[in-house]
């Protein structure tokens, strides 16, 4: 089953589509909320009536199924970090129609999971009681009020700030000193100068 060829290139093509239907939903959500155009009643309303309801007013380029996909995304999900979702399904469909691995599909899943959540709660943190506190979403305020509770504003500042760093280091060998040559070099060019003298 798993290893049907048509069954890869359509959940590929799926997948591919529907990255580009979300970020253009998300997009769309995000210029509307911004301008007061957003579709904010969509959370209320039963899911049948949004699929067969052709009388709902929408703003979203998407349609009704955008800006409802949006609404559970972002504002009550992940914030902009919901563009993650974006990245995982693309690299999914191009792993599976093209058979081509842009990124280890199994990395990119796991390191954009934890840069959501990460990213949402930080910008909850950075961003709450402010009109952009929509950019760290639901889970980000949520996040960042339980962080803050248990550890008060400084302690979750620097948890936020400690996780970013264990990821730099643990992902990209993040190093807070110069490479050894150059202080090397940058310590001969100081000695030499100081003989010149």
């Amino acid at each position: 089953f798993f290893q049907n060829e048509k069954l890869h290139r359509i959940l590929g093509s799926f997948f591919i589509l529907t990255s580009l239907y979300l970020f253009i939903a998300f997009t769309s959500y995000f210029l509307n909320w911004f301008t007061w155009g957003t579709d904010d009643l969509f959370r209320h309303i039963p899911f049948n009536r949004l699929v067969f309801d052709n009388t709902l007013e929408v703003h979203n380029w998407a349609g009704r199924m955008g800006a409802a996909l949006s609404e559970k995304a972002i504002k009550e999900g992940f914030g902009i970090a919901s563009y993650l979702l974006v990245v995982i399904l693309l690299v999914w469909g191009v792993r599976l129609l093209l058979k081509h691995t842009l990124i280890h599909s199994a990395r990119v899943f796991t390191h954009s999971l934890i840069m959501m959540i990460w990213l949402s709660v930080a910008l909850g943190f950075i961003l709450k009681g402010t009109m952009l506190s929509i950019l760290g979403g639901t889970v980000g305020f949520q996040g960042s009020l339980w962080l803050e509770g248990m550890l008060g504003k400084l302690g979750a500042g620097f948890v936020l700030l400690f996780v970013l760093i264990t990821y730099l280091i643990l992902v990209y060998n993040f190093s807070f000193r110069k490479k050894d040559k150059e202080i090397s070099a940058s310590t001969d060019d100081i000695a030499n100068a100081g003989n010149e003298n």
